[in-house]
């Protein structure tokens, strides 16, 4: 009995290690805050500032546009927001669908263009409300040598049968005063000081990002095993953060700037 036990155990090793030759895992998380935000006069809310949806722009780096929420675009937020752990959408308060598109991402040596949709939803969290994006769908292309640019097809090819990805990606982006917002680690790109801004508002933005692919038979024995490919995956991993990061610095300076001319108006 114990033999049949123990050839068990390793028949499902066999399997799950022949599984995880099959499939590329990418993960990252991020946070980052504003500089200190000028101070809201007492008779405006906060939280105004998410009424307008212009609001809600990446920036000139990243070009968004508000897209129509369609009955199936709406069954694929709802979706993708029970995967992330994110809140539903909700009626009573503003939610909408945003198509983004992201140029020139570099990543081992090729370049990149990805889009997508996200869904926006504000929901009650920290001083003036917080903005959860949630990761609807998304598609990208690629520019390169041609025997990269193969690999990355068939890898990428979600209409192939064989070809199987998945991407989870949740963001939250609210004010907070400085006081309360969370200390970081190393993937932090913070350049917040607190000490000289004790209660005063800012913005704090953090998410994470995992990425699932089924590598195809036909291209799985050009990618390595064991410990090699978990140093590939590391290695994009880091690629991941890095660009991301530079991103949301250029989305929160354009945020910054949007914010100061709004306040202006309310002066």
């Amino acid at each position: 009995t114990s033999l049949h036990a123990a050839s068990d155990v390793t028949e499902r090793e066999d399997l799950t290690q022949q599984r995880r030759k099959n499939v590329l895992k990418f993960q990252s998380s991020f946070q980052a805050q504003s500089n200190p935000l000028p101070r809201v006069p007492p008779n405006v809310p906060p939280s105004s500032f998410f009424d307008d949806p212009a609001h809600f722009s990446f920036g000139k780096s990243i070009p968004s546009h508000i897209v129509p929420t369609t009955p199936e675009l709406l069954d694929e937020w709802v979706c993708s927001c029970r995967r992330v752990g994110a809140s539903l959408p909700n009626s009573n308060k503003p939610s909408f669908i945003l198509s983004v598109r992201a140029v020139d991402i570099s990543i081992l040596g090729l370049s990149l263009e990805w889009s997508a949709l996200m869904g926006a939803n504000i929901v009650d969290e920290g001083e003036g409300g917080t903005v959860e994006f949630v990761l609807i769908r998304d598609e990208s292309k690629a520019r390169g040598a041609r025997p990269l640019l193969w690999v990355y097809n068939k890898v990428m090819d979600s209409s192939s049968s064989k070809s199987k990805r998945e991407t989870r990606f949740l963001t939250k982006f609210g004010l907070k005063r400085a006081s309360a917002a969370n200390n970081h680690d190393n993937n932090v790109s913070n350049y917040q000081d607190n000490d000289n801004c004790d209660g005063c508002l800012i913005f704090d933005c953090s998410g994470s990002i995992e990425m699932t692919f089924q590598i195809p038979s036909v291209v799985g024995r050009l990618f390595p095993s064991g410990r090699r490919i978990e140093a590939a995956e590391q290695k994009v991993n880091d690629l991941i953060t890095k660009q991301i990061t530079r991103n949301m610095k250029e989305s929160i300076a354009h945020w910054e700037d949007t914010f100061h001319v709004w306040i202006e108006k309310h002066i």
